[in-house]
């Protein structure tokens, strides 16, 4: 077949004839033969001659993809078509070969050939593979002639990618099992894919959830995962699982072994994990079972505290059994773990916490506490019982449920108890699980009381004074001799004077005594004296002490601390305490003047001096102490003074110094850098003060003058900085004792910026200063050789032309500061001199000035400066420089393009020359290159005084081209790549590519998908140097040849053309550079030569050249390489690498030598080792340190991942990169200082990359258990100290795992547990990562003898185990008192004492007091050695008040920081007496009430009432109304007593009386008194019931006595709306608010009275009555609580309940008026309408009115009506009179009569013949307000419309006759009326068509009105007048 024309041979010489075909290959070509055939003319005509052979196509042909199961054999054949024959590869997708014994390559099989045959050209290959797995897949499988002659298939190997797990096991949660098919690269989907159970099939639903891939990966990976839900989990899911996926090639399925699921759930009963509570002897059942789905046979046991052998599902417990964690575990040979149910049992009995027997001493506070509990799980019915008595005791507190106990606590009382009293605990069981019956403690105890009987002094104190000795004696009784005989000390204020054992009496030897003897003097003053018993402790007697006190009192006045406040108006309080007798009387006075060292004089003060107040308290018979207090309710300065108190009677006295101290500190101005001085003023002190700077919080200690205080009470204290930058805030402060007083003082800092030392003219000079105020400055001039001082004031005369000043404006452009910009432009460099500008800054309002820094100006530049020149091929030009400056400013001239040097073969340099003052330099362009298209600079170096180097710059466009000769294919990707470079500032008109290397130069474009031709859009910004490039893509060696890139600059230019040579000629590396290597393991890399030349030689080096002295020499170095044959134009040489170390990392160049070119590569190794010390770290009890060794040559940047979550430092988490890196390694750590299993345990991965892409990736597992010896709240201990006979520890573990069982030692000897004395539990808390371990154990009856180190282990069977130690000691604290009651009215200091038992451990004792927020410190007394032995601490509190009632702690702290504590109670109590009335004499109205409140914040067992003669009688003299109670206690109590004619001038008070269980023995304490003066009460001008108006204004007025002038009084009116309503107080000035809003806005006015006053009036005035008026009115005066009411009067309003409205009436039509009073029926109104004009002419009817009168209640409505037409349009009212007494009238506001019309029509319209026509009838639309047209609208803004039945149209001929317009007049179109904002409707008429037939036609409208009820429209038909067509 003819594929081509025929055409001319081309004559190659004169011998020779040749032609050329091209063919396109196509798969049509396939082994196709061509063949070329010449037919000669002429002479030769019609001889022929053709090819000798065929020209056959190559091509390889090969099925895209084969399909196979995994182990079914496939084979893959390859057909190669061509001529010569050709060798055929097998290659793998990665390039590999297929080898060993799967593989088989042209297998033998009957009738296929693999050689060659030559009459088809045909040469075949088949690939076997016997048995295909999985990894056999691949897309890229090739059959590889050469590189450009291959064909590539892919083969599918389809079967089970990951199968199901052997077994699963469910204990109730889900299980999930996937399954994984792999179908092959580009694999499609599975048709079908079941799951089945035990060969039935499941599907998705309540039971499973299955879940299938929509397509498998581009890798071939599908994946079907079914779960077995946890929500419907039972044993008939049990079974074997199967999932079948239907493929291409069939069935492919999970082995069927596999998937066999074993469900087994297990339940207990009871069920449930709450504590099981036992208390009855009846057995307690526990119960397990396991339903399982494969019938497995488990082993059954049952674990606890103590010995438990239970083997079968049922373990049976009683109450005597231990409580604790019971664990039933069934075990399954063919399990992974147990099952297991655990049972938290507590079995309970009563437990009686006390002695046998008790002897206690009596006194107050002393007490015998017993305590009864039983564990359990709610609050249960425990009470205590008197044996001895017979009956139930009350505790001291309710039962209290805590800690899984009911306790109940007795406290029995010293003090009110006498012999022997049994006591026992009881329980009633009801309703928890014992019976109806009550249970009794095992045990009881006998308390057995001893008293004093007489004491040192019968009243506490000894007051005789003169008496040279006293002595004191003490006596005890109900001493039984089966005691020890108890010893008595004495002790002098708490010191211990004398002991002894106290003496038996002889004859009642019940008794104990003893005596002291005691001088009386000065030095004994206030000294108490106490007797103590000490009885010692034995198996009777718990060794309580008994004591009596007496007080030795001598008179003295003292006065607490000088009273400071820092600032005035403030209160002050001045305290003095007298001790003394009973008559101490304390008078207060001061000093006047107050600044003097003369004898003062002074000024005695009083209560009724303004602005103070004296109060001096009761006497305190406990203390001997009187306290007067004065207070300055407001200070201000003039209160600085000396105050003394003294007695009167006997002659002490105290002085007390108040200062109120002021600072002040004045602001300071200045400027920075330089000195400022602050002034701190601190006045009214009385004597030298400590005076202290600060900066913030920093004190300043340097720069202060202190300056003495002078005699105004004037301190001063100067303080000299230097000035900071900023503003900067001083503070001066004051301190005296715990006060400071303290003021700021602000240093405003001034700031100048922006001048530098020199300037070369032209400058610009902008100087600015910054700071508080406005600166100016004055300049000045001069030559800088000369002195300073003759510098010329640049405002002085004519300023010199080369210098100008602008001075900014203040605040412009940033605030507070000013710019002034100075410009200097010198003329000349003739004989020019440097010149010099100084200057003076002042600041506005400031005596401060400066001088600025001298500026030098140099006048250096260029005078010749480089010119913009052409720059391209043809020309190529001159550049000249020229710098000049002062004589010896030393020149030097350098030239640079683009700010880089330039290179010597490109110019040519004239110069450079220099002399004095100036310097010259040219440079000629040699060559033409794209360095000179940029900027050439000419760089001026001044090198003398202030040099530096100034630049002239000219931007060159040089124009131009280049491309290298000759172009070599680029190894890397096998294209052949020209660049052809080109410059310029404008981009080329057009640059053109040819191939000039077959046959006639031939203009190239990318219509061949393997040219691609890169012209970019424009010049680069920059250098303007553009890459235009010819890619040819996978270049063939037919590719090679000349081609030439040709440029035309400009349009209409000759092109430039520039050829290259492309030869296919390259090194290839296989792999790619760069190649990266993670092992030290051996390897190879490869280096391809391509070209149609056999290279002589392949040489190796390293580096990245070929460079001889770096030529590496095979078998030496660790290197060596082969060279292989060259075959289809390429050859490769293969180097390895051995003994491989990171020392090889670097560049490698191979070179292959041919004759032609020879190509050099080279390739970048990276060998990089990244290795973790172990697969699992641990760290117990330990940082976690996690490390990761580097090998290489280069450091990487690191990246730790815990989790594939970024770990990035922290608090807690250090990273370090171990840099630098050192001997080619480098260690990373990751540290977690406070690891946690939890959060920190798991998988951690160290990610080194480096910027070569290159990336390594290490993971370890992080292990971390952590242990602590814990209290209940979870904090770690490192100490216990027990301190109630039983040690309760906690050991918890936090780990990935449970451990294996816990070990607790004592020591070194493990502790043996016995699950009654020694118990030991454990628990486990399972988190999402984690679980918490608890062993927690229990030692019971612990001793101070058990007191050691104690240590819990947990061991793993990796040994990597954690444990945790703690020390317990043994310690008690027990208060002296637990009940303290202190009685306000008799004393207000008391000693508190605890005792310490324990080691000599106390390092500190506090006390916890009520309402102090931190312990206070107490005093530590002497340790008594013992074993144990004891610490007493003490603490004195005074000046106790109700407040200091509450619960108080003890504390002692050891030396470890140990806190023990004991709490005891203190109850102070004061009864506080207040009334209604606010007044202690309150003056009271016969027949009112008083109510008076007693108060007792803290409580009292009870309040009674009193007068001082008599107890009052509830119901009698009083009536409770209302009682507070808290907790037990009354707070408050209040009544009421009726004020009587007797109840004149009688006193009344209340009395408390406190108990309670702490404190059980009643202790009554009075309040003060309240005295009432009687008063008559009655208005003299009463309220009277009467009638109001609407409308109207009504007034109300009461006129009282004038009962109390002296006091302040309030009036009151109140309302109410009926008279069963209760009265309320009017709102404000008279206001009265209903549901509604405002109903009635009265005023109220009261006259002005004076002391002389006999009356006092009050008005009530209601400026306009409405219905709401009407009601009660009362009002009332007040003076403090003393009042007086008036009657009660009724107003009847009269009114107009409904006036007329405004009405619209159609025009023609009648509207009505309806008017309607509302009122009583005493009088009948009168109603009369009348116009707005005239109030006098009635509207209407002159006759009676008819009047309509209609019950409305006891109320009565009366209305008429009045009827007016349209045409009697405008105002109206309605007035209605009432006759006779009390008689008035009402009147309605004006109201509008309104007519609707038709308002407008169309006169006169036109029409054109044909054509349409329209009328429009224009009328009210909207309902009116008023005849002047306002609109009314509704509430939500809208206008109201009017409404209309109909609208008709009527026309007439001769305007007489008319005739209606219906709907049937097809000419006439009646059109919906509109109505527009305005309230206008629009009716329009549309007459069709005009024509001459209807000229001069009438029309005229209808509108028919409807009547509107609620709105008060009346309606009818409004007829418009004609319109004319």
């Amino acid at each position: 077949t003819s594929v081509a024309a025929s055409a001319e041979a081309t004559l190659l010489a004169e011998d020779k004839v040749s032609s050329s075909y091209t063919v396109n290959v196509v798969a049509a070509d396939n082994g196709l033969p061509y063949k070329c055939v010449f037919t000669y003319t002429g002479l030769d005509a019609g001889t022929t001659l053709e090819s000798a052979g065929d020209i056959i196509i190559n091509a390889v042909s090969m099925l895209s993809v084969f399909e196979t199961e995994v182990g079914t054999e496939v084979d893959l054949t390859c057909t190669l078509t061509g001529d010569p024959d050709l060798n055929i590869v097998w290659r793998r997708g990665d390039g590999k070969s297929f080898s060993g014994s799967s593989y088989e390559i042209n297998p033998a099989i009957t009738g296929v050939s693999y050689a060659f045959d030559p009459s088809t050209h045909v040469t075949k290959s088949v690939l076997r593979i016997k048995s295909p797995v999985l990894a056999d897949n691949d897309d890229a499988i090739k059959c590889f002639v050469d590189e450009n002659l291959f064909q590539v298939t892919n083969l599918r190997v389809i079967g089970i990618q990951t199968d199901l797990d052997a077994s699963y096991q469910s204990t109730g949660e889900a299980v999930t099992m996937v399954c994984v098919v792999n179908v092959g690269y580009g694999g499609t989907k599975p048709t079908d894919t079941v799951w089945t159970r035990t060969a039935t099939t499941v599907n998705d639903g309540s039971d499973y959830s299955i879940v299938t891939d929509d397509a498998p990966t581009a890798e071939g990976i599908f994946t079907s995962t079914l779960t077995v839900l946890e929500a419907n989990m039972a044993t008939t899911l049990g079974g074997n699982y199967l999932c079948d996926f239907t493929t291409s090639v069939g069935s492919i399925k999970s082995t069927g072994s596999n998937g066999v699921l074993t469900v087994r759930l297990m339940t207990k009963t009871p069920a449930g994990t709450d504590t099981i509570w036992h208390y009855s002897t009846t057995p307690l059942q526990l119960q397990c079972s396991v339903a399982d789905s494969s019938s497995g046979t488990p082993t059954i046991a049952w674990t606890g505290p103590g010995s438990v052998s239970e083997t079968s599902g049922t373990l049976s417990l009683t109450n005597t059994d231990t409580s604790g964690e019971y664990k039933c575990t069934y075990t399954y040979p063919d399990a992974p773990s147990p099952l297991e149910s655990v049972f938290n049992v507590q079995l309970n009995q009563i437990t009686m916490i006390s002695l046998l027997n008790i002897y206690v001493t009596k006194g107050v506070g002393n007490t015998v506490t017993l305590s009864c509990f039983v564990e359990s799980d709610k609050q249960l019915a425990l009470t205590f019982y008197d044996v001895t008595g017979g009956s139930v005791v009350a505790p001291v507190q309710p039962i209290k449920y805590e800690g899984g106990k009911t306790k109940i606590t007795y406290v029995f009382d010293a003090e009110a108890g006498t012999g022997a009293t049994e006591y026992d605990c009881r329980l009633d069981t009801t309703g928890v699980g014992f019976g109806s019956t009550t249970e009794t403690s095992q045990r009881s105890s006998t308390i057995t009381v001893m008293e004093i009987s007489t004491p040192i002094s019968a009243d506490g104190n000894i007051f005789d004074a003169n008496a040279a000795t006293q002595t004191l004696e003490c006596v005890a009784n109900n001493y039984v001799s089966t005691l020890t005989v108890p010893q008595i000390e004495w002790f002098k204020d708490s010191v211990s004077v004398q002991a002894a054992a106290a003496t038996v009496g002889t004859s009642d030897n019940t008794k104990v005594s003893g005596t002291y003897v005691v001088t009386f003097n000065e030095v004994n003053d206030r000294s108490e004296y106490k007797c103590v018993f000490t009885y010692t402790a034995t198996e009777l007697a718990d060794g309580g002490t008994l004591e009596s006190t007496a007080v030795l009192v001598l008179n003295k006045m003292e006065a607490e601390n000088a009273a400071i406040t820092e600032e005035d108006a403030q209160q002050a309080i001045l305290k003095c305490t007298a001790t003394g007798p009973s008559t101490v009387n304390i008078g207060w006075k001061k000093r006047s003047p107050a600044y003097t060292d003369a004898t003062p004089a002074y000024t005695t003060l009083s209560d009724s001096d303004a602005g103070i107040s004296i109060v001096q308290d009761n006497y305190d018979t406990s203390s001997f102490t009187r306290i007067s207090t004065l207070t300055i309710a407001t200070t201000a300065t003039t209160d600085t003074n000396y105050y003394t108190c003294s007695d009167d009677t006997v002659g002490i006295e105290a002085e007390i110094t108040l200062e109120v101290i002021d600072v002040t500190v004045g602001d300071v101005q200045a400027v920075t850098g330089k000195s400022a001085i602050l002034t701190c003023s601190v006045q009214n002190i009385l004597s030298t003060i400590d005076i202290t700077w600060f900066v913030g919080a920093t004190q300043i200690t340097a720069g202060i003058n202190s300056i003495a205080l002078d005699s105004a009470g004037v301190q001063k204290s100067e303080l000299t900085v230097t000035v900071p930058a900023a503003d900067t805030t001083y503070t001066c402060k004051a301190t005296r004792g715990s006060v400071v007083a303290e003021a700021d003082g602000t240093l405003y800092a001034f700031e100048i910026t922006g001048a530098e030392p020199y300037y070369y003219s032209p400058s610009s000079i902008a100087i600015t200063v910054k700071g508080y105020v406005e600166p100016s400055i004055v300049f000045k001039y001069g030559d800088s050789t000369a002195d300073a001082s003759t510098y010329t004031q640049y405002d002085s005369g004519s300023p010199p032309a080369w210098l100008t000043i602008a001075n900014g404006v203040y605040g412009t452009p940033n605030t507070n500061e000013r710019t002034f910009t100075l410009t200097v432009t010198m003329a000349s460099f003739t004989g020019y001199t440097p010149q010099a500008i100084t200057g003076v800054v002042s600041l506005d309002g400031l005596s401060q000035q400066f001088n600025l820094d001298t500026i030098t100006i140099y006048k250096r530049g260029f005078t010749t400066e480089p010119a913009v020149a052409p720059l391209t091929d043809g020309s190529l030009p001159t550049f000249n420089c020229v710098a000049e400056g002062e004589v010896g400013s030393e020149i030097t001239i350098t030239w640079t393009i683009g700010g880089q040097s330039i290179p010597s073969d490109l110019f040519t340099l004239t110069g450079p020359t220099s002399d004095t003052n100036s310097a010259s330099s040219g440079i000629t362009v040699k060559k033409n290159s794209e360095i000179w298209n940029n900027d050439l600079a000419c760089n001026a170096q001044y090198t003398g005084t202030d040099g530096s180097t100034i630049t002239s710059t000219v931007a060159i466009n040089a124009v131009g081209a280049s491309m290298a000769t000759v172009t070599y294919m680029d190894g890397a990707t096998g294209n052949g790549v020209m660049t052809c470079l080109v410059w310029g500032d404008d981009k080329p008109f057009s640059v053109t590519w040819y191939d000039n290397a077959h046959g006639a130069k031939t203009e190239m474009d990318a219509s061949d998908s393997r040219i691609t031709i890169y012209e970019p859009t424009s010049m680069p910004v920059g250098n303007s140097v553009a890459e235009y490039t010819l890619t040819i893509a996978n270049m063939g060696f037919g590719d090679q040849g000349e081609y030439d890139c040709d440029i035309v600059f400009n349009e209409g230019d000759t092109a430039v053309s520039l050829p290259t040579n492309l030869n296919k000629i390259a090194a290839v590396f296989e792999p790619a550079s760069p190649y990266f290597v993670d092992s030290l393991n051996n390897f190879e890399i490869t280096c391809t030569y391509f070209g149609l030349d056999d290279p002589t030689d392949i040489e190796w080096f390293t580096g990245d050249s070929a460079d001889s002295s770096n030529k590496i020499t095979s078998g030496s170095g660790g290197f060596t390489f082969t060279q292989g044959t060259f075959q289809y134009s390429q050859r490769s040489s293969v180097m390895t690498f051995s003994s491989v170390a990171v020392t090889m990392t670097g560049k490698y160049t191979c070179k292959w030598t041919a004759s032609t070119f020879s190509p050099v590569e080279t390739i970048d190794i990276a060998i990089r080792t990244l290795a973790v010390s172990s697969a699992q770290i641990y760290a117990v009890n330990e940082a976690l340190v996690i490390e990761c060794d580097y090998a290489g040559t280069e450091s990487g940047t690191m990246e730790w991942y815990y989790n594939n979550q970024l770990v990035t430092a922290s608090d807690t988490i250090t990273l370090n990169d171990g840099a630098p890196l050192t001997a080619n390694a480098q260690k990373y750590t990751l540290t977690i200082t406070s690891p946690h299993p939890e959060t920190n345990g798991g998988e951690y991965d160290c990610r080194l990359s480096f910027p070569d892409g290159d990336k390594r990736t290490e993971s370890t597992e992080a292990i971390i258990r952590l242990s602590s010896i814990i209290n209940q709240e979870g904090d770690p201990l490192t100490e216990i100290v027990v301190k109630d006979g039983e040690l309760s520890a906690i050991c918890k573990l936090e780990a990935k795992e449970v451990p294996q069982p816990t070990v607790w030692s004592k020591g070194s000897t493990p502790l043996v547990f016995d699950s009654s004395t020694k118990i030991q539990n454990t628990n486990t808390k399972t988190l999402d990562n984690s679980i918490v371990y608890f062993s927690n154990i229990t030692l019971k009856s612990f001793a101070y003898a058990d007191a050691d180190d104690y240590k819990c282990s947990f061991p793993y069977a990796d040994t990597n185990n954690v444990d945790s130690t703690v020390t317990v000691k043994v310690a008690t604290v027990t208060p002296a008192e637990e009940c303290v009651f202190v009685d306000l009215s008799s004393t207000t200091s008391k000693t508190l004492t605890c005792t310490y038992t324990g080691d000599n451990d106390v390092a500190s004792v506090e006390f916890t007091v009520p309402g102090v927020t931190n312990p206070v410190a107490g005093i530590k007394g002497s340790y008594a050695s013992g074993t144990p032995g004891t610490t007493p601490g003490t603490y004195q509190l005074t000046g106790i008040t109700e407040q200091n009632s509450g619960s108080y702690g003890c504390t002692f702290v050891t030396n470890s920081e140990q806190r023990v504590s004991a709490r005891f109670n203190l109850a102070a109590r004061k009864a506080v007496l207040t009334s209604n009335m606010d007044s202690d004499t309150p003056s009271m109205l016969v027949g009112t009430a008083i109510t008076l409140t007693c108060t007792v914040n803290s409580g009292a067992k009870s309040i009674s009432w009193k007068t001082a003669s008599s107890t009052l009688t509830e119901g009698t003299d009083y009536k409770v109304k209302n009682t507070v109670t808290d907790g037990g206690l009354v707070t408050s109590s209040s009544v009421e007593i009726s004020i009587t004619s007797s109840s004149n001038n009688v006193a009344y008070m209340c009395e408390g009386t406190y108990s309670d269980d702490f404190c059980p023995t009643g202790v009554p304490f009075s309040s003060g008194s309240t005295t009432i003066t009687t008063i008559a009460a009655a208005p003299t001008t009463d309220l009277a019931d009467g009638y109001a108006y609407g409308g109207n204004p009504l007034t109300l007025s009461c006129v009282f006595p004038n009962a109390l002038p002296s006091d302040s009084y309030k009036i009151t009116w109140s309302y109410k709306e009926t008279s069963s309503d209760p009265l309320k107080e009017m709102i404000g000035n008279g206001l009265v608010f209903n549901a509604q809003g405002l109903a009635i806005d009265g005023v109220i006015d009261n006259d002005d009275t004076t002391d002389s006053s006999t009356s006092i009036t009050t008005t009530l005035t209601i400026a306009k009555v409405d219905e709401n008026t009407a009601g009660y009115y009362m009002c009332m005066i007040k003076w403090g609580t003393v009042f007086i009411k008036s009657s009660v009067a009724q107003i009847t309003v009269r009114y107009l309940s409904t006036p007329p409205v405004t009405t619209n009436v159609a025009k023609g039509a009648s509207g009505t008026f309806t008017c309607i009073a509302y009122g009583d029926d005493v009088a009948e109104p009168s109603i009369k309408f009348y116009g707005a004009a005239d109030s006098s002419t009635e509207v209407g009817s002159t006759s009676t009115p008819d009047v309509t009168k209609t019950a409305d209640g006891t109320m009565f409505t009366y209305t008429r009506t009045m009827s007016l037409p349209s045409s009697s349009q405008g105002s109206y009212n309605c007035k209605a009179t009432w006759a006779g007494a009390g008689g008035g009238n009402a009147v309605s506001d004006n109201v509008d009569l309104i007519e609707l019309t038709v308002t407008e029509v169309s006169t006169t319209v036109w029409g054109v013949e044909n054509y349409g026509a329209q009328f429009t009838c224009q009328s009210d639309g909207a309902v009116k307000t008023s005849t002047a047209g306002a609109l009314k609208k509704s509430a939500n803004g809208k206008i109201v419309l009017t409404t209309i039945g109909t609208t008709t149209w009527e026309y007439s001929a001769d305007g007489s006759s008319w005739n209606a317009i219906t709907s049937s007049d097809a000419n006439y179109d009646i059109r919906t009326s509109n109505i527009n904002p305005a309230g206008e409707r629009f009716s329009p008429l549309l007459v069709r068509q005009v024509s001459s037939a209807v000229q001069d036609y009438q029309f005229r409208c209808t509108i028919t009105y409807d009547s509107i009820t609620d709105e008060a429209v009346f309606g009818g038909a409004v007829q418009s007048a004609g319109m004319t067509l």
